[in-house]
């Protein structure tokens, strides 16, 4: 699964600057080889990064930055000249764009240019420019970007100022994105297609209790539970419940696994119930190292583990099997 997010650690930055260096001296002869093999960016501080991941691997980035000059700026002077006035009111400039040979499909660039619209839209952005190689120009321009100027720079290495604006985004590219094959599993907001109807269908009636009672005997054959209860609300409340029963039920400490977001709520939460509990902390997006929970699990005395099985924050599918054994143990 590919996912995208602002990078912000070093070992992030490293890995940046070694696709920067495969890009744009190996294979687009911008600058000039180092031992180091990587190559980092003379704007780099004033960059933000974004990065496209597979599973725990950098595959693609691209540099989104709003300081002045913008190195385009340097190659053909100030990018207004060419532009609209509407689309120079808030200017940013997109550079860097590199994916890993290997993994050169639609769905990286994808990911990358939905990553860009939305950053660049709720930022309040008029509009953003990029060199665009010319290797590239057919990709570019299915991104919605536009050529404004003629294209600069040498044989080996030319590009051609090109420009997406607000305006263009509103018009087309974010109905193309709505309608894609992506498919969000965050929580919220749900996507209304048809109106709401209504039924006259009383809670105190017969039919509605048979519903009920049949619904019940449903779960219960699913959970293989004794008794089940209904309860309307989010997951986040599913968790409270859950840790409501064991603020009243267990008597030693438990352990949270977390390595995303929503096991950063599972944390929060059980504070809030004021729960006996220790944490075991992988990165974002990182598989749990069940030879260390082992470990960890082996040096105290934990009654119940929790942790989150479809960390949809970072698209990680944590296993539940191994723990289990683990827990058996």
């Amino acid at each position: 699964m590919y996912w995208c997010k602002i990078a912000t650690t070093d070992k992030e930055f490293d890995n940046i600057a070694a696709l920067n260096y495969e890009t744009f001296v190996e294979e687009i002869p911008q600058h000039e080889p180092n031992e180091t093999r990587k190559k980092f960016d003379r704007f780099h501080k004033e960059n933000c990064y974004i990065v496209v991941y597979k599973k725990t691997e950098i595959v693609g980035m691209l540099a989104f930055r709003d300081r002045r000059p913008f190195s385009l700026d340097e190659k053909i002077g100030k990018v207004e000249r060419y532009l609209q006035d509407t689309d120079c009111e808030n200017l940013a400039e997109i550079r860097l764009l590199a994916v890993k040979k290997r993994y050169r499909t639609g769905r990286v660039f994808f990911r990358l240019i939905q990553a860009v619209y939305s950053f660049a839209y709720h930022q309040g952005y008029s509009a953003v420019v990029i060199s665009g190689t010319t290797r590239e120009q057919k990709l570019y321009k299915q991104m919605g970007f536009e050529q404004f100027a003629d294209a600069v720079g040498s044989e080996e290495a030319k590009f051609i100022p090109m420009v997406l604006t607000r305006r263009k985004f509103e018009q087309g590219l974010e109905k193309r994105i709505a309608t894609s094959s992506h498919h969000s599993f965050y929580p919220g907001p749900v996507k209304q297609n048809t109106a709401l109807s209504h039924t006259d269908l009383s809670h105190r009636s017969d039919e509605f209790r048979e519903l009920f009672v049949s619904m019940k005997k449903q779960l219960q054959k699913l959970s293989g539970a004794n008794y089940v209860a209904t309860v309307v609300g989010s997951g986040t409340l599913a968790n409270d419940i859950m840790l409501g029963q064991l603020k009243t039920r267990s008597v030693k400490k438990g352990l949270i696994l977390v390595n995303g977001e929503f096991g950063e709520r599972l944390v929060d939460q059980a504070r809030n119930w004021e729960i006996s509990f220790e944490t075991f902390y992988s990165d974002w997006g990182t598989p749990y190292n069940l030879a260390e929970i082992e470990k960890y699990v082996e040096t105290g005395n934990f009654e119940w583990l929790l942790m989150v099985h479809g960390e949809t924050s970072t698209g990680t599918l944590n296993p539940i099997e191994p723990i289990l054994e683990i827990t058996k143990r």
